[in-house]
């Protein structure tokens, strides 16, 4: 018997193709029960019934074998072979892996529509944040309210402190709204760059309210919805820019209360106390 060929199918399966001897009779052979046949063995069993050959053994305990003349070969062989080989190829195609989510498209839906075309005006900060996709990132959005009356102070700045001010509204770390309800104290951000710059934030948390502190302002930035929150990426809408005392001045400290005056004949140094109240 000579064997003509075997096409392996994308279970496993192997189908042999021969020619027996003396007759010259085509074979088709499968090591398989007739219920697992698969689409390109009935595709051969069809055929072998075109032409009047097949038969199957006993108790369906093998696949059919079919005997035809070698004029069928071009018949039978060439179509199971494109067959299986289409097969094997589609299962084994992958998936092709989801997109990252556009992070500036998503704060424009959210409300934060200035604040993401000023991300996208700034090359260093929109690589930024696609860059920190990828790792995990949490984005604080002012509103467009917010941004509106920033614009003053945001024209002032050079390109390298806008870049730095709005990738101070990111932590590279994905916060749920509960993680960040159960957080207190300075965060880094996407503008912290080591010792040179520390251009961290503070976030306090009252209750359910999660609100933003820096040095360079008296009011707290407060988050006022979810914008997205998918792992690895969750935004924020606030309501107000967030201040970095690395470009603005800190906010002067409120003026210490007037002493109560002290008694007369109690032994206290004036000259002491006069010291302490001026530190």
């Amino acid at each position: 018997m000579a064997i003509l060929g075997i096409i392996t199918e994308p279970n496993g399966t192997s189908i042999s193709i021969s020619i027996t001897k003396p007759a010259h009779h085509l074979c088709l052979h499968s090591p398989v029960t007739l219920p697992s046949l698969s689409a390109a063995h009935h595709y051969a069993l069809l055929v072998c019934w075109s032409v009047g050959c097949c038969h199957l053994p006993a108790a369906h305990s093998h696949a059919p074998q079919c005997t035809a003349s070698p004029s069928a070969l071009v018949l039978l062989l060439l179509p199971l072979a494109s067959a299986a080989t289409a097969a094997k190829a589609t299962a084994k195609a992958p998936a092709a892996p989801p997109a990252p989510p556009n992070i500036t498209a998503l704060m424009s839906k959210g409300g934060c529509k200035a604040f993401a075309s000023l991300v996208s005006k700034s090359p260093d900060a929109l690589s930024a944040f696609q860059s920190a996709v990828g790792g995990g990132v949490t984005a604080f959005c002012p509103t467009d309210d917010a941004v509106r009356g920033f614009m003053p102070s945001y024209r002032n700045l050079s390109a390298d402190g806008k870049a730095s001010l709005l990738l101070f509204h990111a932590v590279p770390v994905y916060y749920t709204l509960r993680g960040l309800k159960s957080s207190n104290g300075p965060m880094n951000t996407l503008a912290t760059d080591g010792a040179a710059s520390s251009y961290n934030l503070t976030v306090q948390n009252a209750g359910d309210q999660v609100t933003l502190r820096t040095p360079a302002s008296d009011d707290p930035a407060r988050v006022r919805s979810t914008v997205y929150d998918r792992d690895p990426v969750a935004i924020y809408a606030v309501d107000a820019v967030l201040e970095p005392v690395e470009l603005f001045d800190p906010v002067a400290d409120a003026p210490a209360l007037a002493p109560e005056p002290v008694a007369v004949g109690v032994g206290v140094d004036s000259g002491a106390g006069a010291r302490e109240r001026s530190q």
